[in-house]
């Protein structure tokens, strides 16, 4: 099969590996990631996560290899065959037509030479878009807890502190896979385009009282770190981020779990998928406790702050006639 990624340009399906196979794709629409599965007749599983904020099972985004039982291998072999008889044949109308679409791509050998396929799964004849559908969500992730991670790319909270009026919010992103991850810092996200870096924390004795506040767009306090607007995550290492920000609600002293929910767009050069438009959570079994030592806004200063933030949202909401 040829190199996974969706290219806007060309429509151009990529997922790693050579030689007769096929994958799944599910699109998750414009402001979300891919979730990718690709299976090679040699046995060999590579899953692409790129979109798991909804997963509470899985923290982080990545690309990861495995290898087919016998009896999954098996199955594979036959999906494969009937997808290129099902591509020789033409498209089919047997299904509804889904926006956005899941994608399958096809490598089959034709006269002694591999020859590339791809479509939307409707397309499909209805048994083998639903073999190949299931064969997609149970792979995805029966084989994550044995495979091998090529490139994971995770957040956490690394420290919340007050500095003056404002809060010093700190960000680390990590990468724990071989290959190094690339992006635009995150004072370059666009919020408009949905990209996300938000950070949040729940009270250890009152789960109704939260805080927490959006960061993509705002200016790094470390912007010295990455003069040019770049950063690399290297392999097995990780980068911070530190914002000087508001919350978003006032709340009360005490002790808050907190985690960071991130949308953006990230590249993996050396890997196949690369990655492109990823959107995940951090381990929320494992969320950062902060204490505060009294209540926000305590004072006149932070008060002011609070009350001018709240003029700045009214003066964003629409208004009606």
């Amino acid at each position: 099969m040829s190199n996974v990624r969706v290219n806007a340009a060309d429509n151009e399906l990529n997922v790693g590996g050579t030689g007769e196979g096929f994958g799944v794709y599910g699109l998750g629409g414009m402001n979300y990631g891919m979730n990718t599965v690709s299976a090679w007749l040699s046995g060999k599983l590579r899953i692409g996560r790129f979109d798991t904020s909804e997963d509470m099972n899985l923290h982080g985004v990545g690309i990861f290899d495995a290898r087919l039982s016998p009896d999954d291998l098996k199955l594979a072999h036959d999906i494969h065959r009937q997808l290129c008889e099902a591509v020789e044949a033409g498209p089919r109308d047997e299904l509804p037509r889904i926006d956005p679409p899941r994608l399958y791509d096809v490598d089959c050998l034709r006269q002694g030479k591999h020859v590339h396929y791809q479509g939307p799964i409707y397309q499909l004849p209805s048994a083998l878009a639903d073999t190949l559908v299931d064969f997609f969500w149970r792979t995805r992730s029966a084989y994550l807890r044995e495979s091998r991670t090529v490139v994971r790319l995770d957040a956490e909270v690394v420290n919340v502190e007050r500095l003056r009026s404002k809060f010093l919010v700190s960000i680390r992103l990590i990468n724990s896979g071989y290959y190094p991850i690339m992006m635009d810092t995150p004072d370059k996200w666009s919020t408009v385009m949905g990209y996300q870096l938000d950070f949040g924390g729940g009270k250890v004795d009152d789960k109704a009282a939260v805080w927490g506040a959006s960061l993509a767009g705002l200016p790094l306090v470390n912007q010295s770190e990455f003069p040019d607007g770049k950063v690399v995550v290297p392999a097995r290492g990780s980068v911070v981020f530190k914002f000087l920000t508001l919350p978003d609600e006032k709340f009360t002293r005490g002790t808050y779990m907190f985690n960071v929910v991130v949308n953006a767009s990230v590249h993996a050069p050396d890997v196949s998928p690369s990655m492109g438009r990823v959107n995940f959570h951090s381990d929320t079994g494992k969320r950062i406790p902060i204490t505060f030592d009294r209540d926000w806004p305590s004072t006149s200063e932070e008060l002011e702050e609070y009350e001018a933030r709240q003029r700045e949202q009214m003066s964003l909401q629409p208004v009606y006639p």
